[in-house]
Formats: C-alpha cells, sequence, structure tokens
C-alpha cells in the first residue's frame, strides 16, 4: 500500500493553542485508492527528508483556510504548501491539489484569486471534462485565467477553472472535494490511483 502525504487546516482554539487537522474522510478515500494517509504537519522545515522517510508517493494539498494574501490566518501552511510545489517542479514529484489547495497551484504560479457568488455549498456541472458531469463545490475564492504551464481541463459553467494539470510535471488541481462524497465516485479514486501510481 502507497503511502499519500496529505496536507492539514490550521486551527486556533480558544487558548490560542495552533492545531493542524485532518478530516477523517482523507483516510477512508485514500483506503480506496489503495493508499494510506499520511498527515504532514505545516511547521515542517526539511520537505524532501520527510518525502524520503515516509516514502510518499505522493501529495495532496487539501482544503480549507484561505491564503494569507486574501484574508487567511495560516502563514505556515502557505510556507509549507509552496516549499512542496517547488519540490515538486525539481523532482517530478506527484502532487494533487484539492479546492484551497488548487488556489495554491495557480497563486505559486503567480496568478490572481478573485471573489466568488455561487460557488459555496453547491453541486455544479462541468465544462470540459469527461470523468465527472457534476462536482460539489464549497470554494469562495476562483479564477478564470491562469499561468500558461497551466493546462486547463475543466471549467464551472460560469467560467471559473475547476482543474488543471501542469504541462511538464505530474501536479494536478481539482476544485471540487472527492473526500467528500457520501460516496466516492469511481472516477475519482481512478484518477487519484493513476497520478500516484497504484494499480491495484
Amino acid at each position: 500500500m502507497m503511502n499519500i502525504g496529505l496536507t492539514q487546516r490550521v486551527f486556533e482554539n480558544q487558548y490560542h493553542e495552533r492545531w493542524d487537522v485532518l478530516a477523517q474522510s482523507w483516510t477512508s478515500f485514500l483506503a480506496a485508492c489503495s493508499a494510506r494517509a499520511i498527515p504532514i504537519p505545516n511547521r515542517l522545515e526539511d520537505v524532501p527528508r520527510f518525502i524520503r522517510d515516509f516514502d510518499l508517493a505522493g501529495v495532496i494539498l487539501t482544503g480549507g483556510n484561505d491564503l494569507v494574501e486574501y484574508g487567511g490566518q495560516a502563514p505556515e501552511r502557505d510556507a509549507l504548501e509552496n516549499k512542496i510545489l517547488s519540490h515538486a517542479l525539481e523532482n517530478d514529484f506527484p502532487v494533487i491539489g484539492i479546492c484551497r489547495g488548487l488556489q495554491v497551484i495557480h497563486h505559486h504560479f503567480g496568478g490572481r484569486l478573485e471573489q466568488l457568488d455561487g460557488h459555496a455549498g453547491t453541486i455544479h456541472s462541468l465544462v470540459g471534462e469527461s470523468r465527472r458531469e457534476k462536482v460539489n463545490s464549497y470554494h469562495n475564492l476562483g479564477f478564470r485565467q491562469t499561468h500558461p504551464e497551466l493546462i486547463v481541463s475543466a471549467s464551472a459553467p460560469d467560467g471559473v477553472i475547476e482543474a488543471v494539470k501542469h504541462a511538464r510535471v505530474p501536479i494536478y488541481g481539482l476544485m471540487w472535494h472527492p473526500e467528500r462524497n457520501e460516496s466516492f465516485d469511481p472516477s475519482d479514486v481512478e484518477f487519484f490511483r493513476s497520478v500516484f501510481g497504484s494499480s491495484t
């Protein structure tokens, strides 16, 4: 069973303790993908060593927390995820960004985000993406254009980009949450297996 690293949401409790938290649904989704979830601490300094020590087949940049530039309060997470993307670009290392994760990928390449209406807590169709007809949507920030190295593979009907893939390295982004589906979509499971190299 392959190991997949997952970045985590930063949560601050009433005592001002900062916690790294991960939705339990990710463990279940990755199990369906024949993979084991390995949470990555946000205050990690040496990303390459962590990847080696835990023999990670790839990393998922999960949802939650806006980027600091857009009002978020988790600078340590922004820094970690940018380190992961830099490592991925230099080493052809597989990464899938989910919701915020796609926003981080877009931002890493110099893109800007815009405030959206009608995308939080909805289900909508996709344009140009053959694996899914409809997807869940939980985001208030998005974008309609991106860097030329990021190939757009799906958009919402209003033009907001919903899925990208890097032109050269195995970096992908999805704006929907495959782990939040009550029954995991087989096409999502197949996609994650193909990116991370699982054949079972």
